[in-house]
């Protein structure tokens, strides 16, 4: 639970539809050489894009032999690997990327089909035989089998049933076990994403997590959202209304309910009433913000940040997998579940990615005047040491790596739409 102080945030009074808006400049240092935020990022979407555009006629056509396919910002190329030849049609939407980008095509020992395949049956055995030292399986991004991160000794790991009876290739992650990532302080209407909410059951605050972005549904409702392990449907949602005495029912605001909780891949949306279409940014307790102008595809090699109400932001992540199937157990229950459909980031510096009490939360990329969502925050599992940084809560647990859902999965899964400045 944050014990941090309270945010220093000047927002008028809830109903006259306004706060104080303080624009967010970030210092951070770009990579591979570029030197602004807009060409980086220019370059990642159109990356993702073609990416997203060659996997997506590969699966509507159901090519045979299709495995994965990555991108380089570095290089300005789109990595595809294929279980021999892509369809012609595939093949001539690959042998033409956009103009200054080039691609490769790789060889796959498996294709997505027997990857996937091979990962459900792996889930289900390990959720059948409740195994915790395995905490995590993904189709590896070179399409040769299967990523599996375990915790504990790599000989006891290997004899774990699902591992030994795959039937495709393993290799094994060493790394600490999944954390769900529980947690600016004082929002107020309209709500934006970034910021602390509170779970209430029973007329007491069980429990802290982040908002996300906003989105709206066929019928104009307005919510936002956040991870199912916050939440269940039904819950009561609330704010605080001053830190670090959260705890004082006369200290925080009911704004809302949860509406919906889809456990299986950790998404769930918030009806809070008035929401607005921006995030906050820089570190904890900020009261900077950002508008969010558009959403963003995921791939791996992708950059990208967070935006957690307990750790603040931080830049850069990069996307190591996707389609990441994740055990962990839920908050008040010893029951082993599966979160589905995760892509995992990893930081590029080692340093950390995100925190306890950031569930639910932004992961976006920063263009320089805007922030296009890439997805929301699920759990953890790298914990390091938070540092000076975050002494006003010495409990607080950080991590070097982010589990989180893809924008495009959750858009989809929930049939909205983004809210945008």
């Amino acid at each position: 639970m944050i014990t941090a102080a309270p945010a220093s945030l000047a927002f008028s009074e809830e109903g006259s539809g306004s706060k104080e808006e303080i624009p967010y400049s970030s210092s951070e240092k770009l990579p591979y050489g570029f030197t602004s935020l807009s060409a980086l990022m220019k370059t990642q979407d159109t990356l993702d894009e073609f990416a997203h555009k060659l996997s997506s006629a590969a699966e509507s056509i159901k090519d045979p032999g299709y495995s994965s396919v990555e991108i380089s910002i570095k290089d300005r190329q789109v990595i595809a690997h294929w279980k021999g030849e892509p369809v012609a049609a595939v093949k001539k939407i690959l042998e033409n990327p956009p103009a200054g980008f080039s691609y490769k095509l790789l060889q796959a020992h498996y294709s997505h089909t027997e990857l996937i395949a091979a990962q459900q049956k792996f889930v289900r055995q390990v959720l059948g035989d409740k195994n915790l030292n395995i905490s995590g399986v993904y189709p590896l991004p070179d399409g040769n089998g299967l990523g599996v991160k375990y915790s504990g000794e790599e000989k006891a790991a290997r004899n774990v049933g699902a591992v030994s009876a795959a039937k495709v290739s393993v290799k094994l992650n060493s790394g600490q076990k999944p954390h769900f990532t529980f947690g600016r302080y004082t929002d107020t209407s309209p709500y934006w994403g970034g910021a602390v909410y509170q779970t209430i059951r029973n007329n007491q605050a069980i429990w802290e997590c982040s908002t996300a972005f906003p989105v709206k549904d066929a019928n104009g409702k307005k919510l936002m959202l956040s991870a199912a392990h916050c939440v269940n449907q039904g819950d009561t949602v609330a704010v605080p209304t001053s830190y670090p005495t959260h705890k004082d029912p006369a200290k925080r605001k009911n704004v809302g309910v949860a509406v919906s909780s889809d456990m299986d891949h950790d998404t769930a949306l918030l009806d809070m009433g008035s929401l607005g279409a921006k995030i906050y940014r820089g570190p904890a307790g900020s009261n900077a913000s950002e508008a969010i102008t558009g959403w963003s595809y995921t791939s791996v090699g992708d950059l990208l940040c967070t935006s957690g109400a307990a750790s603040g932001e931080h830049c850069y992540g990069q996307v190591e997998s996707v389609d990441t199937s994740m055990f962990a157990s839920f908050p008040g229950s010893d029951e082993l579940h599966s979160v589905e459909g995760l892509a995992w980031a990893t930081s590029t510096t080692n340093s950390v990615l995100s925190a306890g009490g950031d569930s639910g939360g932004p992961v976006f990329n920063d263009y320089g005047s805007g922030i296009k969502a890439k997805g929301t925050t699920s759990m953890h599992s790298e914990i390091i040491s938070c540092g000076a940084t975050y002494s006003l809560n010495p409990n607080l647990q950080c991590s070097t790596d982010v589990y989180y859902l893809p924008m495009d999965f959750l858009l989809n899964r929930w049939g909205v739409d983004l809210i945008t400045s």
